[in-house]
């Protein structure tokens, strides 16, 4: 297919349809005309799979920095590259697992929520709120259970100790 067939005259003349329509430029550029936008793309095989890249609306993107996209979006598949953004994977991190956590639990009273995310707020999320959970050790929980013992927010006698992973009593006395 010839490359640069579309015209800016055209493009101003093409109307939005009630089914939406691609209106090709060659090299696998092409508008796509829906009953509310216009919007170029470009296509591309990676793999043997059809693969669309969005480029941008039109007039913000023009019909010339469209043609200069897809010549770059070119430049990059001949060079080995994808033009798909790579996905970052978000670590839930123990501010946001907490936070979570605690809004889901409406089996419980609101005082209760209250106190409890009260006092992660006070002592644990100040150093640990946004670590991985992945990263957060044994021994980084102890060292804030044991900071809470010294200032005197240890368990109130008869309540359940602060126990570890491993069952073992670790009660802060």
């Amino acid at each position: 297919m010839p490359a640069n067939v579309l015209t800016d005259a055209r493009i101003k003349r093409l109307a939005p349809r009630e089914k939406p329509c691609k209106v090709f430029d060659g090299g696998g550029l092409f508008l796509y005309v829906s009953t509310t936008a216009k919007l170029w793309h470009f296509a591309y095989r990676l793999d043997g799979k059809q693969q669309t890249k969005s480029l941008g609306k039109y007039p913000l993107v023009t019909l010339a920095e469209a043609r200069k996209l897809r010549d770059e979006a070119k430049r990059l598949l001949q060079a080995g590259e994808t033009l798909k953004p790579k996905a970052v994977a978000i670590k839930p991190t123990l501010g946001r697992v907490s936070a979570d956590y605690w809004a889901s639990r409406q089996d419980l009273s609101a005082d209760y929520r209250q106190n409890a995310v009260s006092a992660l707020a006070r002592y644990v999320l100040p150093r640990l709120g946004e670590r991985p959970i992945d990263q957060i050790k044994r021994d980084d929980v102890m060292l804030i259970l044991n900071g809470m013992n010294a200032a005197g927010r240890a368990p109130r006698p008869g309540s359940r100790p602060f126990t570890t992973r491993s069952g073992g009593s670790n009660t802060c006395r």
